[in-house]
Parts: C-alpha cells; sequence; structure tokens
C-alpha cells in the first residue's frame, strides 16, 4: 500500500495530511510517527486501535478529555495513565478491567470508593492495597480470594503497620502510578 509507505516516510511537517486516511493502519502509524501534541485532532478517530494510540501517547493534560471514551481497552489505556484528580472520574467505569486498573494507581487512602464493587477482582486489590477499616470491611466479602486476602493482611499486622505509617506495600513488579 502506497500510503502505508508514505506514512513511514514523511517527514514531520507533512505527516499529519494522513490523519483522516481511510486505512487504519495508516492512521496508526500517523499516530505513532507524530509528535504528542499533534495528536489532539485524532481523540475520535472512529478505530479503537488507532484511539488505544493516541490514549498511550496524548500529553497527560489531555487525557481527561478521553474519558468517556466508548471502548473498554482505550479507557483500560487512559486507567494507566490517568493522574488525579481525573482518575477519581473513571472508578465508576462500566468495566471491571477498567476500575481494577484504577484500583491499582488510586491512592490506598481514596480506595473505600472500590470496596464494595460488583467485581471480585477490583475488591481484592482493593484488599491488598487498603489499610485498616476498609480491609476490615472486606474480611467477610462473599468471594472467597478477597475474604482470604483481607483476613491474611488483618493476622500479618500489615494493616496495623499501614495505619500508622500510611503508606501501602507495594508487590514487586506491579505498576502504581
Amino acid at each position: 500500500m502506497v500510503r502505508l509507505q508514505l506514512a513511514l516516510r514523511l517527514p514531520q511537517a507533512q505527516l499529519a495530511r494522513l490523519i483522516h486516511d481511510p486505512h487504519r493502519e495508516v492512521r496508526i502509524l500517523v499516530v505513532q510517527r507524530l509528535s504528542p501534541a499533534a495528536l489532539v485532532g485524532m481523540r475520535g478517530d472512529s478505530d479503537y486501535g488507532v484511539r488505544e494510540w493516541v490514549a498511550q501517547r496524548l500529553p497527560l493534560a489531555l487525557l481527561p478529555q478521553m474519558i468517556g471514551d466508548p471502548d473498554r481497552v482505550v479507557r483500560m489505556r487512559l486507567a494507566e495513565r490517568l493522574e488525579m484528580p481525573a482518575l477519581l472520574r473513571i472508578t465508576d467505569d462500566s468495566e471491571a478491567e477498567v476500575r481494577s486498573i484504577v484500583a491499582e494507581r488510586l491512592p490506598a487512602t481514596l480506595l473505600s470508593r472500590l470496596a464494595f464493587d460488583p467485581d471480585w477482582r477490583v475488591r481484592w486489590e482493593v484488599a491488598r492495597r487498603a489499610a485498616g477499616e476498609i480491609v476490615a470491611s472486606l474480611v467477610d466479602d462473599a468471594d472467597e480470594e478477597v475474604r482470604a486476602l483481607a483476613r491474611q493482611r488483618r493476622q500479618s499486622g500489615e494493616v496495623a503497620n499501614l495505619m500508622t505509617t500510611g503508606q501501602t506495600q507495594r508487590s514487586a513488579g506491579v505498576k502504581h502510578g
């Protein structure tokens, strides 16, 4: 495809002419090559794959404008990058995968808003990171894994330590914002 080769070779100044190309592969290449500040016009692209790339590369200050995106994968990328207080705006997202990422990144003191989430994976993340009363509220959770983690953290004294220090323990390899 000729336009695909163009997208690979055009200088930055001319690359923006391809942001409305009919082929998604071309638009994805354009998103990958354009400067992050020039991606604003591609936030509403019709293809979720293009918008996912935009969400990965758009400057942080502009990310909140994409919070209402209709695609779960795009909102997951947003949850990975949004900063506070914008991160709070997606705690009630319709998709558990998005809320789970939010629970990984939200400050531990604000996890109470997710402690009674309908999805066990979100509550498990809350039980893993939260302190004090929040963990106590999960010791009788409907899900066995969530209950076990909350009880284990309370019995180990980790929760008491978190309450006095105000810090959370982070698992090795888990990325928190």
